[in-house]
């Protein structure tokens, strides 16, 4: 017996190919958005949020570090803290 399709199963392509458009669009609008508000933004405040962004990696990996090895003292995590922020990924 074949079976015809269900509620709530898989779309045929079509259909997919068509949601998948529509979420493109609304990415677009997103990204229309996002340059248009980075269009206003003045260097400064571009600055200022790219320090903010970076001291928030910072804090990030130091509590990664932190989870990763949980029994060491701070003077450990700063120094692997140090080595990891020094070390030269272009080689």
């Amino acid at each position: 017996m074949v079976r015809g399709p269900r509620e709530g199963s898989i779309p045929p392509a079509e259909d997919q190919r068509r949601a998948g458009a529509a979420r493109l669009k609304d990415v677009d609008a997103l990204e229309r958005d996002d340059l248009e508000v980075a269009r206003r933004t003045s260097p400064e405040d571009r600055a200022r949020n790219l320090l903010a962004l970076i001291r928030t990696g910072f804090r990030l990996k130091r509590a990664a570090l932190r989870t990763r090895y949980p029994s060491e003292s701070a003077e450990k995590i700063d120094a692997r803290f140090g080595r990891w922020l020094a070390r030269d990924d272009e080689q």
